[in-house]
């Protein structure tokens, strides 16, 4: 479905949690993902990472902000449920000093 939602060609592959490594991380087109997360954030990382890729940027505040406004705008609730959570969690200051924080772009959006 997310294929379907960001139209990129990419590699894939699952690999081991690695210290540099939060979740996930695209390089060039090739995207790396842990596999032992859960299904809710593989699907976040998963269309974080596409970001990356679709608007060929390293930033992530960019990448955060543009991958919770395409999941609630896809039309699909449960990608719109993962991108809620994720705002809500950046909104309420978990990711503030970092950055990822897209939180004064959120309250703007929402």
């Amino acid at each position: 479905m997310l294929d379907n939602l960001y139209k990129i060609k990419y590699t894939y592959e699952e690999i081991e949690e690695q210290e540099q490594l939060t979740w996930g991380y695209a390089q060039g087109n090739h995207i790396m993902i842990c596999d032992h997360i859960s299904a809710t954030n593989y699907v976040y990382v998963l269309a974080h990472e596409m970001v990356h890729i679709k608007y060929n940027t390293n930033n992530e505040t960019f990448a955060e902000y543009k991958t919770i406004t395409t999941l609630v705008e896809s039309g699909n609730e449960l990608f719109r449920a993962v991108a809620t959570d994720r705002a809500k969690f950046i909104v309420s200051g978990g990711l503030n000093g970092t950055e990822r924080d897209c939180g004064y772009y959120l309250k703007e959006y929402f």
